[in-house]
C-alpha cells in the first residue's frame, strides 16, 4: 500500500496535464490505431456481448480521482479498436483505478429507480486497479507486473467476486493484447492465445444452489458476513449496504468498496468475504466524492474497526454471524462533528433473529421483555438491558426479548417500557405476553 501511494505521487507531479489536452505523441504499439497520447497509458476493454442491449453497444471508462476526473457517471465513451467488441482508451499515468461500463446511466436519487430499464440494462466491472501487480496479487502474474500500459480487461464469469450471478461489478483480469483482437498472459504470443469477448459464458441470472436461509451457498475461500442497517444509514444517496477492506484477498481498490447484497430479513444484508482477510468496514455505499464534497461526507455512514485491534477478535471467528451497531459505542469526531459507528457480533439465526449462542434457544415459556432469559419478567430484565446498551452482555441476554418495541434497536428505551410494565403504569407494548 505505501509504495503505490509514493508511486502515485511521484507520477502526479509527473504529469502536468490532462491527456487529452496534450500535444506531444509517442508512437502506438497496436495496429492502425492512434498513437497514445503523451503522459498517458493505454488500457483496452473487451466488452462481453451481454452487456450489448436496445440502450447501448459501446463501452464507457470512469474514474474519480486524479488527473482527468470526471464529474459524473458513467464517464466518457471508449474508442472502437480493431477488434469486434474492443475498445480503449487514453488514461493519465497518475490515474491509479478505473471502471468499465456499457455507457447506461440511472439516476439513484429518483423514486423506483432500481426497477428502471435503464439499471436493469447497465453493467460495469468492478473498480479495476491500473497501477501494478504486487508479486502474489494476481494468480495470473505470481511476479507481479509492473504496469498495464497496452494490456487487455477481461470480464470473467467464472471468478466474479464471490457472487458471479450478480450482474453489477463484474470481476476480471488483465490480459497482454497482441492486437486483432488477440490476447494472452505471456508478452509474447504462445500457443495459448484468447479471442473471447469474456472468459466463460453468462449464467442468465441462475442463482447457485441456496443455503438454509434460501440465500446462495457461501462462495469457497470465504467467510460469510452479515450486518443488520440501521433504519438511518439510508438517505438520498443510497439505499443499500457496502462493504470495504484494504488488505487481503479481493482488497478494495477505492471507497466505499463492494454492495452487499440483501438477506432475509429487511435491512440485514450479507457478504462472503476471503478467509484472509483481517479487517473490515460496514458502510451505506456512499462515496465520499459526490457533486459536493460535503454532501458525501455527510451522506456516509460507516463503522469503525479499532475494537479488532483492541479486543484481538479474529474475524475468522465471526463466520456466520451478524455485526450489529450498539448505541452506547457510536462515537462522533471532535473536528468533523461525524459519527462512527460500533457495535457487537452475534450469532445469526435467520428471519433477521440473531443472539449470543450458536443455536436459537427456546425456553419454556418466551415472555415478552425477558430480557435474561431465565422465563421470569422481573426488574433484573431492565438491568439486563441497561448493561446491554453500556456494553456488557451476560451469556444468558435475550436480544428478541429484549426489544419490546420491536424497532430491531435495543436502548434505554426498552428498558424503560418493562419498568413501567412492572410498575403496573401504561404500557403501549404487549411486555408480560408469550412470543
Amino acid at each position: 500500500m505505501t509504495k503505490k501511494l509514493i508511486s502515485t505521487m511521484l507520477v502526479a507531479l509527473m504529469v502536468l496535464s490532462l491527456c487529452t489536452m496534450s500535444f506531444g505523441t509517442v508512437s502506438a504499439d497496436i495496429g492502425e490505431l492512434p498513437q497514445v497520447t503523451e503522459g498517458c497509458n493505454r488500457y483496452f476493454f473487451y466488452l462481453p456481448k451481454i452487456w450489448e442491449n436496445e440502450l447501448s453497444q459501446t463501452a464507457g471508462i470512469y474514474w474519480w480521482e486524479n488527473t482527468g476526473a470526471m464529474d459524473e457517471w458513467p464517464g466518457v465513451e471508449a474508442h472502437k479498436a480493431d477488434a469486434e467488441g474492443l475498445f480503449y482508451y487514453d488514461v493519465p499515468k497518475d490515474v491509479w483505478t478505473v471502471i468499465w461500463n456499457n455507457m447506461v446511466t440511472y439516476d439513484v436519487r429518483q423514486d423506483g429507480w432500481q426497477d428502471s430499464l435503464e439499471y436493469q440494462l447497465a453493467r460495469q466491472t468492478i473498480n479495476i486497479n491500473v497501477e501494478y501487480y504486487e508479486p502474489g496479487e494476481s494468480p495470473l502474474y505470481p511476479d507481479g507486473l509492473e504496469s498495464f500500459n497496452n494490456m487487455v480487461w477481461v470480464v470473467d464469469y467464472e471468478n466474479c467476486n464471490c457472487m458471479e450471478w450478480d450482474v453489477k461489478g463484474m470481476n476480471g483480469d488483465w490480459y497482454y493484447y497482441y492486437g486483432n483482437g488477440e490476447y494472452g498472459t505471456t508478452p509474447e504470443p504462445s500457443d495459448v492465445v484468447y479471442t473471447d469477448r469474456s472468459i466463460g459464458e453468462y449464467c442468465s441470472h441462475q442463482k447457485p444452489e441456496t443455503d438454509d436461509f434460501g440465500l446462495p451457498q457461501v462462495a469457497e475461500g470465504c467467510n460469510r458476513h452479515y450486518f443488520l442497517a440501521p433504519d438511518d444509514w439510508f438517505n438520498e444517496y443510497s439505499d443499500s449496504v457496502g462493504i470495504y477492506w484494504w488488505e487481503g484477498t479481493g482488497a478494495a481498490s477505492s471507497w466505499p468498496g463492494y454492495k452487499a447484497y440483501k438477506a432475509d430479513a429487511e435491512n440485514v444484508y450479507y457478504y462472503d468475504v476471503p478467509k484472509d482477510v483481517k479487517y473490515l468496514i460496514w458502510n451505506n455505499y456512499v462515496s465520499l466524492f459526490l457533486d459536493e464534497f460535503n454532501e458525501g461526507q455527510w451522506a456516509n455512514k460507516q463503522t469503525g474497526y479499532k475494537e479488532w485491534e483492541e479486543n484481538k477478535v479474529p474475524l475468522n471467528d465471526c463466520n456466520g454471524k451478524i455485526y450489529v451497531i450498539n448505541p452506547a459505542k457510536t462515537e462522533t469526531n471532535p473536528f468533523s462533528g461525524k459519527m462512527t459507528y460500533f457495535g457487537d457480533w452475534f450469532y445469526y439465526y435467520g428471519n433477521g433473529e440473531y443472539g449470543i449462542t450458536p443455536e436459537k434457544e427456546t425456553p419454556a415459556e418466551n415472555i415478552l421483555g425477558d430480557a435474561d432469559f431465565n422465563s421470569l419478567l422481573t426488574i433484573s430484565d431492565a438491568t439486563a438491558i441497561q448493561k446491554y446498551t453500556a456494553g456488557i452482555v451476560s451469556e444468558t441476554f435475550s436480544v428478541t426479548l429484549a426489544d419490546v418495541n420491536g424497532d430491531k434497536d435495543i436502548n434505554i428505551k426498552d428498558a424503560t417500557e418493562v419498568q413501567k410494565h412492572l410498575a403496573q403504569l401504561h404500557c403501549d407494548y404487549p411486555i408480560g405476553d408469550k412470543v
